[in-house]
């Protein structure tokens, strides 16, 4: 993940937290924490929907070629094989949002 990328998640996840409700009054360690787990959460949500809208063929080569290439690489694979991957990405996120704040 990329810079850009990394400081969109964690604003994502801020917003999140906050959007739950959470103020900023709570002690810094909590908030930090419960990012942390929001943050483990999305990943595992990411990867469970890459793998699902990935064909078969396509999660072996995936599996091939983790850990021999670097993340921008996997992504890079992984965005190259799914059919419009920003509208995709975007479907995830407020799938999760949805689903993190009891919407769904």
């Amino acid at each position: 993940m990329d810079k850009q990328q990394e400081e969109f998640i964690n604003a994502y996840a801020e917003g999140l937290i906050t959007e739950m409700g959470i103020d900023n009054n709570i002690p810094k360690e909590i908030r930090e924490e419960m990012k942390i787990d929001l943050l483990d959460r999305l990943n595992n949500f990411i990867i469970s929907k890459v793998v699902d809208a990935l064909p078969e063929e396509k999660i072996k080569e995936l599996n091939n070629i983790i850990g021999r290439k670097t993340e921008g690489e996997v992504w890079g694979y992984i965005k190259k094989n799914i059919k419009n991957f920003d509208t995709f990405s975007l479907e995830i996120l407020n799938e999760f949002r949805n689903l993190y704040l009891g919407r769904k």
